[in-house]
């Protein structure tokens, strides 16, 4: 018994840990997407990006599919519609519509990742402000 006990909370130890490593590697995808440029684009020369369905599309499943800590869930459903919107509009004829989807989701991204920071460094017993997440 005290066996299964021991096993038990190393299993969690080892889920919470793998738990975090999938988050790292979601928000690091999210990070290094490109949506950052592709709002650039938009905003120096209304250029959308011929990948930017795709990224949407890929980006919305990355968030849907990670399992996100209880109160970054609302959150991920939030950017999770945004990316939706984004793949919906951006093949379209209406450029301004694609542009405004496309900065929607780079803002929404920068809020989500900004608060996915915030918890991985309280799970990693850092105090806010000791790490910085900048853009």
């Amino acid at each position: 018994m005290a066996g299964a006990l021991l096993t038990a909370a190393c299993d969690g130890g080892a889920s919470e840990s793998a738990a975090n490593a999938d988050v790292i590697n979601a928000v690091n995808i999210l990070e290094t997407s490109g949506l950052h440029e592709m709002d650039e684009a938009v905003k120096k020369d209304g250029s959308i990006s011929p990948d930017a369905k795709t990224t949407a599309e890929k980006l919305q499943t990355i968030v849907l599919l990670t399992e996100w800590p209880k109160d970054l869930q609302p959150q991920a459903r939030s950017l999770a519609a945004l990316f939706a919107e984004m793949a919906r509009v951006v093949e379209g004829d209406d450029k301004a519509k694609a542009g405004d989807a496309i900065k929607k989701a780079h803002d929404g991204y920068h809020d989500f990742t900004h608060g996915v920071w915030e918890h991985l460094y309280d799970e990693a017993g850092l105090t806010s402000g000791t790490a910085s997440h900048g853009h």
